[in-house]
């Protein structure tokens, strides 16, 4: 007779057996650790240390780009850009708009 589809997850040893082998990924805080500790040590010890946070130590690394919340209205998405950035940028982006650039 074949075992119940799915094994067994009711005995205290399958519970105890549950041991993770993958190595952290994605934008979670250990990934981020683990970039850090390989590509720029000395951030990665600041990290630690708590002087940066993990996001700010990957922007810092040049390992993520910085991004902004923006709400999805007109006059919050121009208060946000006139704070981030400045002027020549700004012309910039009016440009790019002008010109029609597609997401």
């Amino acid at each position: 007779m074949q075992a119940k589809h799915g094994g067994d997850h009711t005995t205290v040893k399958s519970k105890m057996d549950n041991v993770h082998l993958a190595v952290p990924s994605g934008n979670s805080h250990q990934a981020s650790l683990r970039r850090l500790r390989k590509h720029n040590p000395t951030i990665h010890k600041q990290v630690i240390s708590g002087k940066l946070s993990a996001h700010a130590g990957m922007i810092k690394a040049g390992l993520r780009k910085p991004s902004m919340s923006i709400p999805a209205e007109p006059e919050a998405v121009a208060c946000a850009l006139l704070r981030k950035f400045g002027d020549e940028e700004i012309e910039t982006i009016i440009e790019l708009l002008r010109a029609g650039l597609k997401p």
